[in-house]
């Protein structure tokens, strides 16, 4: 826990309270706020705005785009970053304010990877990370020890930005991208860390969508790559490598074939066509739940990368699935609210066949069911 410095400029109690640090001076008073994180999308986020009445000595509010900013919820940092958008709207006698930006790992999403020479051999996906890095001035760190074999090669594609780049590397070995409260990028994996709160119909669910689609699953998955030649080792000896996985779910023919990223042998072809099965299928089935808070029952904020069960009939749901994103939400109308979007815990996670039985689309027959007894 970090506490917050004391001088102030908008004072509101610590509870529920969002709080920008910037240039040592702290800003409070935010009526509508908007924080979020995301599994797979590497940079944190946020969107404070406030109204207040207008001077008549005209001063200039003191933030600006570009401000480097470190926000708070409660005392708790979660983002250190920059402000990437300042927006003012002017009425008779007030004016309202919003700013946004995100952590630092957000030019790693913008950029374009330019380290040189463009192709790299023998480093693995910590090390390649920690390089292409590095100019941004953000560190770079491991959560776990299986970052995988090294790259022999790794090569930049001509305009892809940066975590573009890593992005395809961790998905070769099932790895994920994520930044921590500093601003800084972290390698992980999908942990099996549980959430203390249950999300219960009728007790602490305010509204919940569930989504299944097929339209990104296929009956059959087919890897395609090659591996690195030598003096001995070249020709068609180094162009077979084949990796094959099946959708059970999927009952019709819908094969897909992907070519997989730098050189692989068969061991690894069949693990990204394994990747490819099982998670297709469990982002497939996506839930949105919106519940009163921002914290858990044991008094921490709700987390990314963790499993919690879900009980809600009328969306077809009684299972454990796990939170990709967390939105936090703060307004006069609603007060304080958490979104989550939860899919299967193996969504992230091979395995080497989907069976039919795990198939969430099952699900709808229940829904349709539901939906005939409410009508």
């Amino acid at each position: 826990m970090v506490r917050i410095p004391t001088l102030t400029i908008f004072s509101e109690p610590v509870e529920d309270s969002v709080t920008l640090l910037v240039d040592g001076q702290l800003y409070q008073g935010w009526k509508e706020v908007e924080i979020a994180k995301h599994l797979t999308s590497l940079c944190g986020s946020f969107s404070l705005s406030l109204t207040d009445s207008w001077s008549q000595d005209g001063r200039a509010w003191p933030l600006k785009v570009g401000d480097l900013v470190e926000v708070y919820m409660e005392e708790k940092k979660v983002i250190t970053g920059s402000i990437d958008r300042f927006e003012i709207e002017v009425e008779a006698n007030h004016r309202t304010l919003t700013i946004s930006g995100r952590d630092k790992t957000g030019d790693l999403v913008d950029c374009s990877e330019t380290t040189e020479p463009g192709e790299f051999r023998g480093l693995n996906l910590l090390q390649l990370a920690q390089k292409f890095s590095s100019p941004f001035g953000m560190e770079v760190r491991a959560e776990t020890e299986d970052l995988g074999e090294p790259f022999n090669p790794f090569t930049i594609r001509q305009g892809e930005t940066v975590f573009e780049a890593l992005e395809r590397g961790a998905r070769r070995g099932g790895l994920l991208l994520i930044s921590d409260a500093e601003g800084n990028l972290v390698i992980t994996r999908k942990n099996s860390r549980r959430a203390s709160t249950e999300l219960v119909q009728g007790v602490n669910i305010l509204s919940a969508q569930a989504t299944f689609d097929h339209t990104e699953r296929f009956s059959e998955y087919t890897v395609k790559g090659q591996s690195a030649g030598t003096d001995d080792f070249y020709g068609e000896e180094i162009s077979t490598p084949l990796g094959k996985a099946e959708d059970r779910g999927i009952l019709r023919f819908r094969p897909l074939i992907l070519i997989a990223e730098g050189s692989v042998d068969t061991s690894l072809a069949q693990k990204r066509a394994e990747w490819e099965a099982t998670v297709r299928a469990a982002r497939s089935a996506r839930v949105m739940i919106t519940t009163p808070g921002w914290k858990q029952v044991d008094g921490r904020f709700w987390e990314i990368n963790e499993t919690t069960p879900i009980q809600c009939p009328w969306i077809g749901m009684d299972q454990e699935m796990l939170i990709v994103s967390t939105i936090f939400h703060k307004s006069r109308e609603k007060g304080t609210t958490t979104t989550l979007e939860l899919v299967r815990p193996d969504a992230f996670e091979p395995e080497p066949v989907i069976e039919k039985k795990s198939d969430p689309m099952e699900k709808l027959g229940i829904v349709e069911e539901l939906f005939r007894e409410v009508a």
